[in-house]
């Protein structure tokens, strides 16, 4: 396999292009023109956001710092350097999304096995690398947001899908930036590692988790519960899930409206499979959905977390309603295939009263009436 490496100055962005996931080297490009296509690369950015500083982080998290010691732990962008992902199919004619990946370890790769699911759901991936678990919170958070913004710059990205995730340590820096920084990232997937702005009794460990930070600023927290969709996902036997299921019950409990909790049967403290994560996927990009205008004489529906109304995004309002539909049904497949019968109740349920001419319409009533018979068999 032959490698390549050059160096694309412009957009404030320094690239190392390296060999190809698909084993191709990408060609020679000029500052001017596109970035490299299908390719795996190694990018050093020199853009820093307002927002990705110490002490603004700091400040939107509700954690106490003085100016002079943000600025000694603060880092120097053009120092640190960024893996990226873009999958074959991107031309820049078609917005993408974009997964910011936080690791526990220092290196900023996707699991291989992660691949073909980025090309599968039109993501490019970035990666910060050195920002595992020995790096301070905001430091990795901040190049995360950094990140964002340099990508946005140099990629067409969809605004709507812009998703943090990460797994173990990276799980929590990645829950704090989808609660924290929903002004930036529009949901989260946060694996076998979660943090929460409350303090939660654990009955289990007879004792408190502790909250890690502060409720962020309304409008933002407002985002967070209302246009972001977070994905927590955990494993039997993950020493985190007693406290991913707290917290996801504390997500629920304070109005979150797009959540998705997965466990995983018979999975400790690792990575899921392939399987898994597409799940997680899958349920990031499950568009929110906005009910249809209620009509005279029409009784109201209780509003719960699964039928509250919301503005739907732009590209949510794109899709057709057999689109909208088809994807809504997937996801409550997972719930059911996750023996979380309530919840894929509530989703079938949703399903059936908006959208009953679809296919998938069709298939949510047949799952509910399964559902219902395997509940009354004795």
């Amino acid at each position: 396999m032959t490698s390549a490496r050059m160096m694309i100055r412009g957009m404030g962005i320094l690239i190392l292009v390296a060999v190809s996931a698909h084993g191709q080297t990408p060609t020679g490009a000029r500052s001017d023109e596109a970035p490299p296509r299908a390719a795996s690369a190694t990018l050093t950015f020199t853009d820093r956001s307002e927002q990705s500083t110490n002490a603004f982080i700091s400040g939107r998290m509700g954690w106490p710092l003085a100016a002079e010691a943000a600025a000694k732990v603060d880092y120097n962008l053009p120092d640190e350097s960024f893996e990226v992902y873009v999958p074959p199919d991107y031309t820049g004619e078609k917005p993408f999304g974009l997964l910011v990946f936080v690791n526990p370890h220092p290196s900023g790769r996707p699991p291989q096995n992660y691949v073909p699911l980025l090309d599968k759901y039109h993501l490019i991936y970035v990666g910060p690398n050195k920002v595992g678990n020995d790096r301070f919170v905001r430091l990795r958070m901040g190049l995360a947001i950094d990140a964002v913004e340099n990508m946005r710059k140099r990629y067409k990205i969809d605004p709507e899908r812009i998703y943090a995730s990460g797994i173990s340590g990276g799980g929590r820096v990645a829950s704090m930036l989808g609660v924290g920084f929903a002004d930036v990232f529009r949901g989260g997937f946060y694996i076998i590692g979660c943090d929460f702005y409350k303090d939660e009794k654990s009955t289990e460990k007879n004792g408190y988790y502790r909250r890690s930070y502060s409720v962020p600023p309304a409008k933002i927290f407002n985002l967070a519960r209302k246009s972001s969709k977070h994905v927590f996902l955990t494993g039997d036997t993950d020493g985190n899930r007693d406290q991913t299921q707290l917290y996801y019950n504390g997500f629920k409990r304070d109005g979150f409206e797009h959540i998705t909790y997965f466990q995983v049967p018979g999975m400790g403290h690792q990575a899921p499979d392939a399987e898994w994560f597409e799940k997680g996927l899958a349920a990031l990009d499950e568009p929110i959905a906005a009910a249809p205008p209620a009509t005279a004489g029409t009784p109201k529906r209780p509003v719960t977390a699964a039928t509250r109304p919301t503005a739907p995004p732009a590209t949510t309002q794109a899709m057709g309603r057999t689109e909208v539909a088809a994807r809504l049904l997937a996801t409550a497949k997972m719930y059911v295939d996750n023996h979380q019968y309530e919840l894929g109740r509530q989703k079938l349920t949703w399903i059936v009263q908006n959208f009953a001419d679809t296919p998938a319409g069709i298939t949510a009533r047949k799952m509910l009436d399964d559902l219902k018979a395997r509940q009354e068999k004795p």
